[in-house]
């Protein structure tokens, strides 16, 4: 649709294209600044798209977290086309990470990447308006090399209580099975995401519809208790869910905590050994 060097609102150069999703195209471009940018276009003429493009620059502008990207500017491009303009953020997609690492990621980059989604789900869960996120998955979410991660898609976003809750939304394989068949979606619904994510983490890129955890985990040393949880928060019944992210934290602390405590103890018993 754009082209390279192509300029926009006489202050956006198309530098490259960025990536591509079933429903947006999105760009590199440069402004007076001379900072990298991240454009995101929708893709055809289609309300619904459009729609999307304007639910995702109202919840940017809205939220202020260090792993959501800034937005800088919304307009319309050849006056069908809604456009955003939002920082952009370092890393690969989550989905990239694990086809290069496969099964080359250990339980302490779990920790760490269980530990930052937990938190974005308790920042957006705890909002004086909570936000659901409603299509969270790997494609969504960028990790650094120091395992950082950021989430970059909010198009499917929408507060509780809002008509968007009554709407099928989400992809297969992450969104909870409450958003397709009843096209009820819950705060709840997110925790299901989050344990389709960890599912997909610790078996190398499985779908958690098409696998057991027992035959899908290839991480080693993952404690029963992680693999426990990430059970509960993919049950597809929601009174078996975790009924929301404070517990789930709660739970996930004890996790880490009960491992750091092993750990300390096979030290101490090694000092004690050498004395």
């Amino acid at each position: 649709m754009l082209c390279i060097n192509e300029r926009l609102e006489d202050k956006y150069c198309i530098l490259n294209k960025y990536a591509e999703t079933k429903t947006s195209l999105i760009y590199e471009v440069s402004d007076h600044s001379r900072t990298p940018k991240i454009l995101k276009v929708a893709k055809y003429l289609d309300t619904q798209i459009n729609q999307q493009i304007k639910n995702e620059a109202k919840y940017l502008a809205r939220i202020h977290h260090p792993m959501v990207p800034q937005l800088y500017d919304k307009f319309i491009y050849a006056d069908k086309y809604d456009c955003i303009v939002m920082e952009k953020m370092p890393g690969i997609t989550l989905s990239e990470m694990v086809e290069r690492k496969n099964a080359f990621l250990l339980w302490s980059d779990i920790i760490a990447i269980t530990e930052q989604l937990v938190e974005l789900l308790l920042y957006f869960h705890q909002l004086k308006r909570p936000i659901m996120l409603l299509d969270l998955k790997p494609s969504n979410i960028l990790i650094t090399e120091s395992y950082s991660i950021y989430i970059v898609d909010f198009g499917s976003a929408t507060e509780v209580g809002s008509e968007l809750q009554n709407i099928s939304l989400g992809t297969i394989g992450f969104a909870a099975p409450e958003q397709f068949e009843v096209g009820q979606a819950s705060l709840q619904s997110d925790l299901f995401s989050l344990g389709a994510i960890l599912f997909y983490l610790i078996s190398g890129g499985k779908n958690v519809y098409t696998a057991s955890i027992e035959e899908a985990v290839i991480i080693p040393n993952i404690p029963r208790s992680y693999l426990k949880m990430v059970e509960r928060l993919t049950q597809m019944n929601l009174n078996n869910r975790y009924q929301s992210i404070t517990e789930v934290a709660a739970v996930f602390h004890n996790i880490k905590m009960s491992r750091t405590d092993k750990v300390v103890n096979y030290f101490q018993k090694l000092v004690s050994l050498r004395k």
